[in-house]
Formats: structure tokens, C-alpha cells, sequence
């Protein structure tokens, strides 16, 4: 179908993740509608959307990597940890900051890192959400998990705000981030804006807000950089090229074994992206290297020839 595939949306502040996939649904009419990572409503930036058979890929594209520019104010925390939060303290007078040293302490958050959820977050306990406990007044559970930052480096200062960057891994809290950073400091903080730049491979550059977007004839909205056919679509791992005898065993469930001297030697076992001789995407597959060379692919997630 003309709909399968990816949609890049410019999220705006102020819409939820639901808001923008029960907007685009009602526009292109398409219910089977996904996305690859929440941002909060106060945040902006890229959206992936897996429209149609793409929603079967979401799996493997959630948990790629996403890099985020944004702002932390110092002075206070919320209860939030973020600006959309109320003081959690009166403000403080914040001494003139220092790049140098802001730097210093994101050193600490650099790397394999263990972190907890903001209280006001979507993280489910006991069939309730955080900020279900939180507004309820009832007690935030401590539930730690790691992840992992590649660069997380201040760029500039604004009176009491910091700009920063950062590239992190899936699941990581940036909120939580901002508000450990200002008990580092001293006078607190908290996050005061953030745009996602990048998940995965795909930049925000090749995004469309959603006014625009509705904008487009609806036999055009399909058309330009902010729509990836599913054919095209390229995952974040190695690539094996499949025949049209192996494509049609693969779609009933079997397994099948070739020799590939192109394919990394290092690869022992893992997902793959499979691709018909154009390189035109067919799915996903398991790939096991025998110890005779050949490769044994089984299938995950096939789509069609």
C-alpha cells in the first residue's frame, strides 16, 4: 500500500504522542498507526511514525539510539523535574555560571549510567502509572535502570540557563538528568526545553509539522523527504541479500542457509535486515553462523516480496 512505510513529524509543544498519531490517523485515514519513542508535551521535535505494515518493524526501531539539544534552568527544582512542574523549593540566586565547570560534572553522566524516572513520568508500578502515584500523593517507587550516554556536552549560557546537547540511549530520562545536574550544582534545576534531533539515522531536518502536513492535498502527503516507503526503509543492522525461492520460505516460516562472503565474520547471532536483489527491504530475520561458514537465517517479521 502507498501508506506503508515511515512518516517524520516536527512535533510542536504542547501535543502528546497520542495527540500527534490520532492527528496523522485522521488524516491519511489509517488506523494501524505506531511510534518509536514518547516525548513529553512540553517537548518538541522528531516523531517517527510507522504507518501501515511498518508498524510490525516498530520493535526494532524503538530501541535505537536519539540525540536531543535543549535547556536546563538553575535556581530551583519542580516537582516535575521539568518547566511544565511547580517549585519544589523556594528559588535561589544562581552564582554566575561556568561552561567549564558544568562540563566538569556531565563527565559523571557520561557512559553507562544508572538512573530513575521522574515521579510525574509514564513508568508503570503496579498497573499505575508514576504520575498516577504522584497525584495521588502516594509514595514514588525507586526503580533504577541503566543507560548509556555517548556525549552529553553544555554549549552555551543564558542568564540562569544552559544550553546542552546530547546523544543517549533509548529510555533515557533527560528530565532526570537536568534535575541531578542542579542538586550537583547546588541551587537545584530542572529541564526548561528539549527537542529530539535524531533517532536512530533519521534527523529531524527531514521532518514536517503537522500544519503543514495537513496542508498537502491528500493524494500528495506521501511525497518529499518526510515519508520513507517501506521498500527504502533501512535498520541499524547488518544487511543480507535473499532470492525469490528463500523470500517465499521465509514468508511460510522456515528457515533458510547460504554462504555470504561479504557478511561481517564478527556477526555470530543477531537480527538482520533482509533485502531482495533491487535492496529493496523483505524484513527482518535471526541470523546463527554454523561453524561451517554458512549462515542460518530464520524469519522474524517478513512483510512481501
Amino acid at each position: 500500500m502507498k501508506n506503508d512505510g515511515l512518516l517524520f513529524i516536527h512535533k510542536s509543544p504542547g501535543l502528546t504522542s497520542h495527540d500527534v498519531v490520532e492527528i496523522v490517523r485522521k488524516l491519511i485515514r489509517l488506523r494501524r498507526i505506531g511510534h518509536t519513542g514518547t516525548l513529553d508535551p512540553g517537548a518538541s521535535g522528531l516523531m517517527v511514525l510507522c504507518l501501515g505494515q511498518a508498524v510490525r518493524l516498530q520493535q526494532f526501531l524503538t530501541g535505537m539510539s536519539k540525540a536531543y539539544e535543549g535547556e536546563i534552568r538553575f535556581g530551583f527544582a519542580t516537582d516535575t523535574y521539568d518547566a511544565e512542574g511547580q517549585p519544589a523549593a523556594e528559588a535561589q540566586a544562581v552564582e554566575a555560571l561556568d561552561l567549564a565547570h558544568l562540563n566538569a560534572i556531565t563527565q559523571r553522566y557520561t557512559g553507562d549510567i544508572t538512573q530513575s524516572p521522574p515521579p510525574y513520568s509514564a513508568k508503570r508500578f503496579g498497573g499505575k502509572r508514576f504520575y498516577e502515584l504522584a497525584r495521588a500523593g502516594l509514595e514514588i517507587p525507586k526503580i533504577e535502570k541503566q543507560v548509556k550516554i555517548q556525549r552529553f556536552v553544555f554549549t552555551g549560557i543564558d542568564g540562569d540557563r544552559a544550553r546542552f546537547e546530547i546523544e543517549c540511549s533509548s529510555g533515557t530520562y533527560i528530565r532526570s538528568l537536568a534535575h541531578e545536574i542542579g542538586k550537583d550544582l547546588g541551587p537545584g534545576g530542572h529541564l526548561f526545553r528539549l527537542c529530539r534531533t535524531r533517532i536512530g539515522e533519521f534527523a529531524l531536518g527531514r521532518a514536517i509539522e503537522l500544519e503543514a502536513f495537513r496542508a498537502i492535498p491528500p493524494g500528495r502527503r506521501m511525497e518529499g523527504a518526510h515519508f520513507m516507503a517501506l521498500g527504502d526503509v533501512s535498520l541499524p543492522v547488518p544487511q543480507i541479500v535473499v532470492d525469490n525461492i528463500q523470500i517465499r520460505k521465509l514468508m511460510h516460516g522456515q528457515s533458510v542457509a547460504q554462504y555470504d562472503p561479504d557478511f561481517p565474520k564478527t556477526f555470530r547471532q543477531g537480527n538482520v535486515q533482509l533485502v531482495n536483489s533491487d535492496r529493496r527491504f523483505i524484513g527482518v530475520g535471526e541470523v546463527r553462523a554454523e561453524e561451517t561458514g554458512a549462515l542460518l537465517i530464520s524469519p522474524k517479521v517478513i512483510l512481501a516480496p
